[in-house]
């Protein structure tokens, strides 16, 4: 059950990345907001690994 839902959310991403592509008029905000979610997780995956040690 786990696999399917993990599969269902992949592709929930990916068709929504997909779709943003599309609209020409949010590509920057989009491209704004994906790099700093990006750069948001890593701090946070970093700080979480300096605490916990794993």
């Amino acid at each position: 059950m786990v696999d399917v839902i993990a599969i269902g959310m992949a592709v929930w991403v990916l068709s929504g990345i997909f779709m943003w592509w599309q609209m020409r008029v949010v590509q920057l905000a989009g491209a704004v907001v994906l790099g700093a979610s990006a750069v948001w997780a890593t701090g946070l995956a970093l700080l979480m690994y300096g605490v916990f040690k794993y």
